[in-house]
């Protein structure tokens, strides 16, 4: 037997034991068990090189060599497992990525079995029979899918190595990558089927390479604890990772422990923290985590950090004291999270409230001023129609009389809407006159009704009040008819002739309820809440009623809020709606 032959049978046994002690250090972990995978292909093909190197028959090197084809499959996995093991995100792109890997890995040893497309032959060497490349395509592309493999593999490895942080796992970064990267690096110098021909005179010497990537990870398995999740990895993952800084003070109140977060936060180095003070940090003035000289602790401080270039940075800060088993307190964890970008957002957030408030200020001065200026001719337009219509400025004729009805008619609604425009931008704007007293509910609902009885009667509605035994409310009993008769139109556009609209009212709790419901066409789910917004108008009013500029409800909402209550609706399409809103009850 041959020195390179048992090299061979040695890198099988190790590679075997290395697979079974990754595997069991955390079998639930997907980069565990595909390491543990790759050990256990790379320990056949070994096995299967061992045979083929130590026999001086061709036929049995032949045999070998044939069962050993499946031995890229150990590549697939290794490049699997670092992909795993990097954290590398294949979100959307894995099935692509495991045909990629894994193809080509299934692929060249089909085509080398069924052809001789790739191995032409078996000659013996020095150290054994060693199989001959075809002069063909395939092994082109056989070669080409290697180099793509290592290059990728190495690749990985060094860039997650310079990207992790914290000691523990940088170092284990490192013997991982060394153990897959030698091996890889020799496959590709050595042997007579070498890619880059530096030592084309040698044996391959991926075996030997492999073994000594193999008990290098066994070593640090040992040593370090690799490939298992313990308790002081898991807390160096958590400090590596974590977006807030944080700092553990001792009992003598100095900083002796800190993460990156912090040393980014502050502007400096991680160990340039050690050994100083939380007070040193937070500049005189400022809100201070210490009470009697003494870090307390705390929830939440917004305080500021002053940084080593002497910046102040705003950060949320909170504490948490770290007891013996005695109570004694040995030390403080101190967790800062930095405000700038919330406060930044929040200031932008109350500059545009403010810009948006100004705009709503400027547009129901707009409104009202407006309103004003359009009452006086309209009520001049009113006036003189009604004068003409009584024959003050002599007779008119029929045809006259139709116009000036119409002149009326038009003014008297245009003034309307002018008067809700006015009331919506006093509502919208706070300024809505109140004078909150004792109202009687009953003789409110009585007035209202009687204003409302010619609509009704035209509508050929019935009218059914029912009210409780209610107290007197606190309101402003001008504004309350004017929400009840506001009500009451909608009740009555949106019911078809001869319905029946009901007033009822009830005192329930601190409040009064009053309702006024239809048996009209309903208002449909997804516009329940709308309807109470101004200028909304659905469209659902019965044919010839007069359609309103969809400020009534809007009008009623504020107006019930001003006062201390609630307006809401029920409905069910096609059987009728119920406006429900509540006043507080009056109290000495």
């Amino acid at each position: 037997m041959n020195i390179f032959a048992l090299v061979s049978l040695i890198t099988a046994l190790v590679f075997v034991n290395l697979g079974n002690l990754i595997y069991y250090k955390d079998t639930k972990n997907a980069a565990n068990q595909l390491m543990a995978v790759f050990c256990l292909v790379f320990a056949y093909y070994s096995f299967c090189e061992f045979g083929y190197r130590q026999t001086r028959f061709e036929e049995i090197a032949r045999l070998a060599y044939n069962i050993s084809v499946f031995r890229l499959l150990a590549v697939a996995f290794l490049l699997h497992f670092i992909l795993v093991y990097t954290k590398m995100p294949l979100t959307g792109k894995k099935r692509l990525i495991y045909i990629l890997i894994y193809g080509p890995a299934l692929a060249f040893p089909v085509i080398d079995l069924a052809t001789e497309w790739i191995t032409a032959g078996m000659v013996l060497r020095y150290w054994g029979w060693y199989h001959i490349y075809a002069n063909s395509l395939a092994v082109y592309f056989y070669k080409t899918w290697f180099v793509i493999i290592y290059a990728v593999s190495a690749f990985l490895c060094f860039r997650y190595y310079f990207r992790v942080t914290g000691k523990r796992l940088k170092t284990q970064s490192l013997y991982i990558s060394v153990a897959v990267v030698i091996p890889l690096l020799v496959n590709l110098i050595t042997g007579e089927d070498a890619i880059i021909p530096f030592l084309a005179k040698t044996p391959d010497l991926v075996t030997t390479a492999a073994l000594f990537g193999g008990v290098l990870v066994i070593f640090a398995i040992v040593k370090y604890g690799f490939f298992r999740l313990s308790p002081a990895m898991a807390a160096e993952n958590i400090l590596s990772t974590m977006s807030d800084a944080l700092l553990l003070v001792n009992s003598e109140g100095k900083i002796e422990m800190t993460n990156e977060s912090a040393a980014s936060l502050l502007g400096c180095q991680k160990n340039e923290l050690i050994g100083r003070t939380i007070k040193e940090l937070i500049p005189d003035g400022k809100p201070s985590v210490y009470i009697g000289g003494k870090i307390a602790e705390i929830k939440e401080l917004v305080s500021d950090f002053k940084t080593y270039r002497g910046n102040l940075v705003p950060v949320s800060i909170s504490t948490s004291l770290l007891r013996d088993e005695g109570g004694e307190t040995q030390g403080v964890v101190c967790i800062a999270r930095d405000l700038t970008f919330r406060m930044q957002v929040e200031g932008q957030l109350q500059e545009k409230n403010r810009q948006l408030e100004a705009a709503n200020r400027a547009k129901s001065d707009f409104l009202a001023t407006m309103s004003h200026e359009l009452r006086t001719p309209l009520n001049a337009v009113i006036g003189f129609s009604e004068l003409m219509l009584d024959g003050a400025t002599g007779d008119i004729n029929k045809e006259q009389k139709n116009c000036l009805d119409d002149i009326l008619a038009s003014g008297q609604q245009l003034l309307t809407l002018v008067s809700d425009v006015l009331d919506l931008s006093r509502v919208e704007s706070g300024r809505t006159d109140l004078f909150l007293e004792s109202v009687n509910m009953s003789k409110v609902i009585d007035s209202a009704v009687q204003i409302m009885t010619i609509q009704l009667n035209d509508h050929g509605h019935k009218l059914n009040v029912n009210i409780g035994d209610i107290t007197a409310v606190k309101a402003d009993g001008r504004r309350v008819r004017q929400i009840i008769l506001n009500l009451l139109s909608n009740a009555i556009k949106f019911t078809p002739a001869g319905g029946v609209i009901r007033i009822e009212a009830e005192k329930k709790d601190n409040y009064c309820l009053v309702s006024v419901i239809d048996n009209g066409v309903g208002i449909p789910e997804k516009d329940r809440e709308r309807i109470f917004e101004a200028f909304v108008q659905l469209g659902y009013a019965m044919d010839g009623a007069k359609k309103g500029a969809g400020l009534g409800l809007a009008i009623c909402r504020g107006l019930v809020e001003a006062q201390g209550g609630r307006i809401w609706v029920e409905s069910e399409e096609g059987k009728g709606s119920k406006f429900i809103f509540t006043l507080p009850v009056y109290r000495e």
